[in-house]
């Protein structure tokens, strides 16, 4: 049975979006002075070549945030960039950290489900675990610029998904690369209030919104290009939430079965047990190449 390889689109020139296995994009931008590699995956595959094999240019690590589909293969590159507020994330316990091999073993289900394990060119207990000790790791803050010479990239902080999650806007060629912090759900996590969490994660959105005439393209961290309705209704539907205007139902969201607050296109998740009960045979529709 033929092997199923990671896709790579361009989305204009000079910029491209890699699909890992269904599981996530990462974006290569190039620069005429510097390049940019935003996300580095779960660590699947060898990215480093890949990126390499793009790119005439020396070029930075950036992460959108601490997650492990989004930090997970770190391990092939000996600096990445992350908002200051989620550096802490690299010192959790394995099981909730997410360059730790079981978080990154669990992810890899997506793509198990997506293509039948017989298909992927690897094996999730092929993953290797990631040293941080030679990982240099150099903070970032909201409003950093990553100059690349004819184009640049911009951190917008947006915290809620996680403490330092941050979108980062191209104003050249007009796109805005939203992490996960737009697309059909936005999990959030609850420790405080629901109103509280929401009230931090929409401050940091209006901050986009206010820009929006800024770019055309939004390129996230699960859906490439976003459709613009999901940006639109998600922050209407943190509005909503915070005037008592919907509340919590059950929904079936992909691989996500359980309470969650809706509107229009968009769903906004803060119960651990949507994560913790993840089943990806859930998803109908997942991107296959």
């Amino acid at each position: 049975m033929e092997k199923v390889d990671y896709n790579v689109q361009e989305i204009t020139n000079g910029i491209w979006a890699v699909d890992e296995f269904s599981m996530e994009y990462l974006y290569i931008i190039q620069g005429t002075k510097r390049s940019v590699l935003l996300d580095v995956g779960t660590g699947t595959w060898d990215l480093k070549s890949l990126v390499e094999s793009f790119i005439t240019t020396p070029y930075s690590v950036v992460a959108t945030h601490a997650h492990m589909d989004h930090v997970g293969g770190i391990g092939q590159f000996d600096t990445l960039h992350i908002h200051r507020a989620d550096i802490p994330c690299f010192s959790l316990p394995e099981e909730t950290n997410p360059v730790g091999l079981y978080k990154r073993r669990l992810y890899c289900r997506l793509a198990i489900a997506a293509y039948g394990e017989e298909r992927l060119p690897f094996h999730p207990q092929d993953l290797l675990p990631v040293d941080m000790t030679k990982i240099n790791l150099v903070p970032y803050e909201d409003g950093a610029v990553f100059d690349l010479g004819n184009r640049s990239l911009e951190a917008i902080h947006v915290p809620g998904h996680t403490n330092g999650s941050c979108c980062f806007l191209d104003k050249e060629d007009r796109i805005l690369f939203a992490g996960d912090n737009f697309g059909e759900t936005l999990l959030l996590p609850r420790g405080k209030t629901d109103k509280e969490f929401v009230e931090i994660w929409l401050a940091g959105a209006q901050k986009i919104k206010a820009r929006e005439d800024e770019f055309d393209t939004i390129c996230a961290g699960h859906s490439c290009p976003l459709d613009r309705q999901y940006f639109d209704d998600m922050l209407i539907a943190a509005q909503k939430l915070l005037s008592g205007e919907i509340n919590e139902e059950v929904y079936q969201v992909q691989e996500m079965l359980g309470p969650m607050y809706h509107y229009g296109k968009a769903y906004i998740s803060m119960a651990p047990e949507n994560i913790q009960t993840r089943d990806y045979s859930r998803i109908q529709n997942p991107r296959r190449y």
